[in-house]
């Protein structure tokens, strides 16, 4: 998707085609994205950009050109960049498989237990493998596993959940215990993003040409 992109800006920088067309170009470009899965993490990484030249039509020579620039340094990583874009996941395109862990979190925030067969829920889930990252659900479910991981050991035969975390830096063993509440409303966040029932920001950082993309519930 970026070498397309940087075709288009080269060819306009060279004048090779005309505004219009790069606008033109652009427009399409968006209208097939929203047809297919928009959030593929390929697509989301060149998602500002393709915007942005959609919107440039009525731009000023001078600016486009600019523009136009700009993202093609970005693209041959000769200067950095970030672009934020707010989104929620539409009903077409939300995994069903992680409704239940939230009933269960929620359960276990307001009586701290659970059944055995929920907390056998919870490590089949966190049994999972989510490989490769293509998509932005594959990336919230990924954070929603480690952050699991990260508190609760799910290896013991134990039918409690038991709260451990498994790595701190500089955090007293006082201010550790206190962190379970602050954990699990994380992980609910994450799963509400992931259920489509909440927005959330995505942040693609550009450096040396290639956009790496964060989470920003």
């Amino acid at each position: 998707m970026k070498d397309i992109i940087n075709v288009k800006l080269s060819q306009y920088l060279v004048n090779e085609i005309t505004q219009e067309q790069l606008n033109k170009w652009a427009i399409d470009m968006l209208h097939q994205m929203l047809k297919g899965d928009v959030f593929q993490l390929s697509i989301l990484e060149v998602w500002g950009i393709i915007t942005e030249l959609a919107g440039a039509g009525d731009l000023e020579k001078e600016l486009c050109d600019n523009l136009v620039q700009q993202f093609s340094d970005i693209l041959s990583g000769k200067t950095q960049a970030a672009f934020s874009v707010a989104v929620q996941i539409p009903n077409r395109l939300v995994m069903k498989d992680l409704v239940h862990v939230k009933d269960i979190l929620q359960k276990y925030m307001q009586k701290k237990t659970l059944s055995k067969i929920e907390i056998q829920k919870l490590k089949l889930v966190v049994k999972e493998k989510v490989c490769p990252v293509n998509t932005l659900s594959q990336m919230l479910k990924e954070q929603i596993i480690g952050l699991l991981k990260l508190g609760y050991d799910f290896d013991l035969e134990d039918s409690d959940m038991i709260f451990d975390l498994k790595s701190t830096l500089f955090i007293h063993y006082d201010i550790e215990r206190a962190l379970e509440s602050e954990l699990l409303s994380k992980i609910i966040q994450l799963l509400d993003c992931y259920n489509g029932e909440k927005c959330f920001f995505v942040n693609i950082r550009y450096e040396k040409g290639e956009g790496n993309i964060s989470i920003l519930p």
